[in-house]
């Protein structure tokens, strides 16, 4: 049907004030509907907590650690939402 889910690493990071979920929970969340159909955000930046970039990049190695490709995390964190919002390559 077209949708996405998306997931916000603020609940996951390691360091992030609103981390309540398990890296567990994560690869259950993406594998509900595959990488293809999954976009990881940040929602980071608030005081008293890590980067957006921060959490970008330990919600990068998480995945990766997980054992997601390169490929699936690029279309997770990149490509999936610049589809969405009419920025991907037709």
């Amino acid at each position: 049907m077209g949708a996405f889910a998306e997931h916000s690493l603020a609940f996951f990071a390691e360091g992030s004030k609103f981390r309540n979920r398990t890296e567990d929970e994560l690869r259950a969340f993406i594998d509900c509907v595959g990488p293809e159909r999954t976009i990881l955000c940040s929602d980071l930046g608030q005081t008293g907590t890590i980067t957006p970039l921060e959490g970008l990049r330990r919600g990068i190695a998480t995945c990766l650690a997980l054992g997601y490709s390169d490929a699936d995390v690029r279309l997770m964190v990149a490509t999936n939402a610049a589809q969405v919002i009419g920025l991907a390559d037709s």
